[in-house]
């Protein structure tokens, strides 16, 4: 693929290196190619991800000026995930060596989903691996030179925000603590709104209470609506007193914990400033926590 921006030194062009689409299963179903959203995904689903990338080194090694014999290439497949421009978390997937005797190279990769969040990126770069003994003055030289790369953003299930839910024994990961006995527990740090709700939260559930943990199983709407509420009343109470929440609002990215902390904000109090509902907060407490339980009967835990 052709470069946005000029680079220093020579590269590779669609003529070198090539690649069919990516062809995206969800669950060992039906295969997508470079589907633009992945309806139906969850953290359980089953993610592979293929393609073939095709290499002709004669065509390498006479664009990049570098006799075939000294050329040695590296691709690399990894993946994204996260909000933003860039995204939060990137893992490099798989790595081939090419060399002079390599004219293609089969891709497949299963990922796993519960590292995923929002988004699927996936990225194919060509490399150098090696520095040459001997080339021009526009070859590349430096290990790791970006010589030709690919990429397919994906959104899954539509990029709603997301976070992980970890069913675990209370009493043997928590012994001890003032919580060992709790139904759930949501993990997070107030500090950073702006860190994003898929790497900053985590809800656990008790496996040491099986009435529990078999109304989870069965998704009661009760209980369902009742653990919501706790988190929405954590996240929402923490979000009102956060410093320059106006400028905590522009400056947050979607998919962040302000960012989904405003949009259960807006579901529990349409048409009220941030400054009633701190008000409504500070002096009728019992209102405030009501108006949060009565809006998670409309909302599904973003897991």
């Amino acid at each position: 693929m052709s470069f946005a921006n000029a680079m220093p030194f020579l590269v590779l062009d669609d003529a070198a290196v090539s690649a069919t689409p990516w062809l995206i299963s969800l669950n060992r179903g039906e295969k997508l190619a470079n589907p633009r959203m992945l309806k139906g995904w969850d953290y359980s689903s089953l993610l592979r991800v293929e393609r073939r990338v095709h290499i002709d080194f004669s065509a390498a090694s006479a664009q990049l000026l570098i006799p075939a014999e000294q050329l040695k290439l590296s691709l690399v497949v990894s993946t994204g995930t996260g909000t933003g421009t860039l995204p939060r978390n990137v893992n490099v997937q798989k790595v081939f060596s090419i060399d002079d005797g390599t004219d293609e190279i089969d891709i497949s990769i299963d990922i796993d989903s519960r590292t995923l969040s929002q988004r699927l990126l996936l990225r194919t770069s060509c490399l150098l691996a090696l520095p040459p003994k001997t080339a021009s003055i526009l070859s590349p030289i430096l290990m790791g030179a970006r010589l030709w790369e690919d990429a397919e953003d994906i959104a899954l299930e539509g990029g709603s925000p997301r976070f992980p839910i970890d069913a675990i024994s209370f009493h043997q990961s928590f012994r001890g603590r003032i919580h060992e006995n709790a139904l759930w527990y949501l993990q997070w740090m107030s500090a950073d709104m702006n860190r994003d709700l898929s790497g900053a939260v985590r809800l656990y559930v008790n496996t040491d209470k099986e009435d529990f943990m078999e109304r989870l199983r069965l998704l009661d709407a009760l209980t369902m609506q009742t653990m919501l509420a706790d988190i929405m009343g954590q996240l929402v109470g923490r979000f009102l007193y956060s410093p320059d929440l106006d400028e905590l609002l522009r400056s947050s990215e979607r998919g962040s914990i302000a960012k989904q902390a405003q949009q259960w904000f807006e579901t529990a109090f349409p048409d009220q400033s941030h400054a009633q509902v701190r008000a409504l907060q500070e002096s009728k407490p019992g209102e405030f926590s009501a108006a949060i339980q009565a809006a998670a009967e409309m909302v599904k835990v973003p897991s």
